[in-house]
C-alpha cells in the first residue's frame, strides 16, 4: 500500500499531497502548479475544486477571487468576464497576456525549501526533510502576495495599479496588500 501511495505522489515534483501532476502543491489531485488546496486544475490556489489561478475560494474558473464560484477576475461575487467586480472590457484570454497578470503571478503561497536554507525550528516542524531534502514551505495568498509587492518596482506597481476598474479595497480584502 505504502508503494502505491509514494507511487502517486511522484507525478509531480516536491508535492505534499497525493495525485497531484502539478508541481509544489500542498494539497491532493491538483493538475496546477503551487496550489494550496485540492482538486485544482489551475495555479496557485488557496482552496479547492478551482479551474482557475490564484483563487482564495473553491470552485472557482476565474482568476483572483476570493469567494467561492468565481468567473471573472479579481471578484468578491460570482461574475463572467469582470475585474474588480465590474466589467473591464477584457476576455479572459486577454487578461491572461496582460502585463499585470505576468508580474501578479509571480505570487506563490507553496515554494520549495531546500535542506541547506531550512532554520533550527524548520527542521524540528519537518522531519520529513532528511529524507526529502528539504520541505514544502505554504504560506496564506495574502501573505505571498505582501512579499511580492515588496519586490516589486515602482514601474511593476504602477501596471497593477493601471488594471482596469483597479478598486484599492478590494484589491487589499483580496491579496491584503495596501497600494
Amino acid at each position: 500500500m505504502q508503494e502505491h501511495m509514494r507511487e502517486h505522489n511522484l507525478k509531480g515534483y516536491k508535492n505534499s499531497g497525493y495525485d497531484n501532476t502539478g508541481s509544489l502543491n500542498a494539497g491532493d489531485g491538483n493538475s496546477g502548479d503551487y496550489n494550496n488546496g485540492s482538486y485544482n486544475a489551475g495555479h496557485r490556489n488557496y482552496g479547492s475544486y478551482n479551474s482557475g489561478d490564484f483563487n482564495l475560494g473553491n470552485s472557482n474558473s476565474g482568476d483572483w477571487n476570493l469567494g467561492d464560484g468565481g468567473s471573472g477576475v479579481f471578484c468578491t461575487a460570482p461574475h463572467e468576464i469582470y475585474i474588480f467586480d465590474r466589467p473591464s472590457g477584457l476576455t479572459l484570454k486577454d487578461w491572461r497576456a496582460s502585463e499585470a497578470y505576468r508580474i501578479l503571478s509571480r505570487a506563490r503561497s507553496t515554494k520549495w525549501v531546500p535542506r541547506s536554507l531550512m532554520s533550527l525550528q524548520e527542521r524540528l516542524e519537518n522531519p520529513g526533510y532528511r529524507q526529502t531534502g528539504g520541505y514544502l514551505k505554504t504560506q496564506s495568498l495574502k501573505d505571498a502576495c505582501a512579499e511580492l509587492w515588496r519586490q516589486l518596482s515602482d514601474d511593476e506597481k504602477e501596471i497593477i495599479r493601471a488594471i482596469p476598474n483597479f478598486n484599492e479595497d478590494i484589491f487589499y480584502k483580496i491579496t491584503g496588500v495596501r497600494v
